[in-house]
């Protein structure tokens, strides 16, 4: 089973293939696991969040373990977002790529107005 989940964490397509296939809401668990894990004990708090700022901060959240790897380029990251990476001690490739993710200008500020809730 460890090698099985060792190849499917390798590839992004790999992996939504496997959670369409069996529906795989571990998957996500996990996934809101790990990136709660890299926020401050003083960020965890009770945050209520509307549905379209929980599927804002998910596809966040899983473009950033997507693109959580080793590159051999650096991508600038973002005035917006340079706060939010020193505090929630994100890496700033990944999170800058995550940020990138989001195409329209109102989508980033939304990102944004959903990262200083964690704030």
């Amino acid at each position: 089973m460890e090698r099985f989940t060792n190849f499917m964490s390798k590839r992004y397509e790999t992996m939504k293939f496997v959670m369409d296939m069996v529906k795989a809401h571990s998957y996500r668990k996990a996934a809101v696991l790990h990136f709660l894990n890299r926020i401050p004990n003083e960020g965890k708090k009770k945050i209520y969040l509307s549905e379209g700022e929980r599927l804002v901060i998910e596809r966040f959240m899983r473009n950033y373990i997507r693109y959580n790897k080793r590159w051999r380029f650096r991508v600038k990251l973002p005035q917006e977002m340079e706060i939010y990476v020193d505090k929630f001690h994100f890496k700033k490739t990944p999170g800058a790529l995550a940020y990138y993710t989001f195409n329209k200008k109102r989508e980033k500020e939304k990102l944004v107005e959903v990262l200083e809730k964690f704030r």
